[in-house]
């Protein structure tokens, strides 16, 4: 069977990708890169994308090290790492955690935290301890 499609790639391998290609032609992609390979063609450069190129970035630009990657990732659905490379490309600093407290700090403040009126929830925050923790130590100390 004659491959007619690939008078009409030929000029093209190489100069577009091969899904492109195969898109254009109405072929399958791992047909369009078999022939390329046995015609000795390398494949196509890959555009590098820049922020630029990221419509989803001058959205969250104000954000970018403020929050962690992770978080803005959630929001514009795209990986952390994604959002990284992009802060990084805009040269913006990571986001500073606060440090968390440890070791026998940690537990006189927990104790200190447990009788204030503070809420479970912004303990849990200060702490690291979880909120669940938090209500079992206070109900087991009478808070």
């Amino acid at each position: 069977m004659p491959r007619v499609w690939l008078t009409r790639a030929r000029p093209l391998l190489g100069k577009l990708s091969d899904h492109e290609i195969a898109r254009r032609l109405g072929v399958a992609r791992t047909i369009v890169s078999k022939a390329r390979r046995q015609l000795g063609i390398a494949p196509a450069p890959r555009k590098a994308t820049t922020v630029a190129d990221r419509s989803w970035v001058p959205t969250i630009r104000h954000v970018l090290g403020r929050i962690p990657d992770r978080e803005v990732g959630k929001r514009v659905g795209r990986s952390a790492a994604t959002v990284g490379k992009a802060r990084r490309e805009l040269g913006i600093a990571r986001s500073q955690r606060k440090p968390k407290v440890r070791g026998r700090g940690k537990q006189a403040l927990t104790n200190y935290l447990l009788r204030s009126k503070r809420s479970a929830k912004e303990m849990a925050r200060m702490t690291g301890i979880s909120v669940w923790t938090i209500y079992g130590r206070r109900r087991r100390s009478g808070g």
